[in-house]
Parts: C-alpha cells; sequence; structure tokens
C-alpha cells in the first residue's frame, strides 16, 4: 500500500467515526413562547410531541398548538406558540413514527457547557449503569478556543459531534437535556449548537438512529435568533 492510499483511508475512517451534520429532512423540532415569525415551524390546531415536566418527572406527551401573533415593545418578536399543556415543553417534536408517549428516562436538564477544562458524565440506570461523557479540546484564549471538538463517549468509543476552528467563547455549545427518548436504553441528547451569541440551535440526536461504531446521530435541528 503506498503513502497516497494509506492516508486516503486514514480519511475514510475518520469521516466514518464523525457523525453527519445532514437531518433527516421528515423530522422536524420546535419549541414554544415568543419568537420571530420566521421561525414559526408548524401552525395552529397542529398535533405535536412535547416533552414535559411534571410531578411525576419527564414525560412525552402529545400535544396542540396554537401560533399566535404577539408583537413585543419595539416589535423584536412577533408570534407566540403555546401548548394545550399547563407547562413549556423542553422542545416539540414530530416525524418520528416510532416514539411512544409516557415517562422519559431523564439523566440532566439544563444548560451545560463543556469547554476544554470541564466535561460532563451522564449515567442512564438500565439493566446495567452506563456512563456516558460529553466533553470537548482544544486551545483555548480569552475569547476564542482554537482547534475546539465536542465529543460524546461510552466506553472505548469516542465519537465527534462538532469541529470548529475557532470557536468563540461567548457562542459555544450548551447541554440543555440527556435522556432516554426513543426507549432503546441509551442516551438521547439535545445540545444547543449555536454559533452565535445572539441564537440558539437547539439540535437533537437519537442513538437509535446512529450508524454503525456511532452512538447517536443528528435527526433534528432548529435556529432561534434573540432580540
Amino acid at each position: 500500500m503506498n503513502l497516497t492510499t494509506f492516508i486516503v483511508n486514514l480519511l475514510i475512517v475518520a469521516l466514518l467515526h464523525q457523525s453527519s451534520p445532514v437531518t433527516d429532512k421528515t423530522v422536524e423540532l420546535w419549541s414554544a413562547g415568543v419568537m420571530h415569525s420566521d421561525e414559526v415551524v408548524g401552525k395552529t390546531g397542529e398535533t405535536w410531541y412535547g416533552l414535559f415536566f411534571s410531578a411525576e418527572g419527564f414525560e412525552l406527551r402529545p400535544t396542540t398548538v396554537t401560533v399566535v401573533d404577539s408583537p413585543t415593545v419595539g416589535g423584536l418578536y412577533d408570534s407566540f406558540v403555546r401548548t394545550d399543556r399547563d407547562t413549556d415543553p423542553v422542545f416539540l417534536i414530530r416525524g418520528i413514527s416510532d416514539l411512544r408517549e409516557g415517562p422519559i428516562k431523564t439523566v440532566f436538564s439544563g444548560h451545560f457547557t463543556p469547554t476544554p477544562s470541564a466535561g460532563i458524565t451522564l449515567t442512564l440506570p438500565s439493566d446495567l449503569r452506563q456512563e456516558f461523557g460529553l466533553f470537548s479540546r482544544g486551545d483555548a484564549s480569552s475569547e476564542t478556543i482554537d482547534n475546539y471538538e465536542l465529543s460524546f463517549g461510552h466506553n472505548n468509543l469516542r465519537q465527534i459531534l462538532l469541529k470548529r476552528n475557532p470557536a468563540f467563547v461567548e457562542a459555544l455549545p450548551k447541554l440543555r437535556w440527556a435522556g432516554d427518548l426513543d426507549g432503546d436504553g441509551k442516551l438521547d441528547l439535545l445540545i444547543d449548537m449555536t454559533d452565535h451569541y445572539n441564537a440558539s440551535q437547539p439540535t437533537l440526536f437519537l442513538s437509535s438512529r446512529a450508524a454503525a461504531h456511532d452512538l447517536v446521530k443528528q435527526v433534528a435541528s432548529y435556529r432561534r435568533i434573540g432580540c
């Protein structure tokens, strides 16, 4: 094997082990609350699945959405989305036929930014306790991180979810939720993959859609701009 063939093979292997940025066009991700009109994905009367928090924990439930005009002071937002539930969902999702309503095992909900100096370990209770890690690496300065990589790991498998060079410290990805949404006993993730301090881009990664030798696959993403 000559040097050129060897290098090409290495590149192919690296690509196979990196999560594809292409989402499933049939899957749609959304949220409730105030937003710009061009961020409205659905329309009044549609049924979506929502991940809601209740006294019993997190639950996936069908919900009917309503979209209304709601200009705020200065016209920063001109639409408001609400559901028929008492609380806003972590996210809204549709287009995944094998999702089932009911309790959802959840190991994290909130905001966590994996910087090169801080990762997070996520343990999913099942027949065997499974530990996963979300972490990053790169060369940090005061405002940027060169060669930034966001990775997801389990046992000896490490999957790169994102590469940026440079990544701005004020616009690093944030873990928003982790649990078993699709019921396969493995971890799913909702990560804000924002690339700008004034934007958010919730992105859903599912384990049941992962390719061989991967842990998750990006299935849907939704971008919102701030005021």
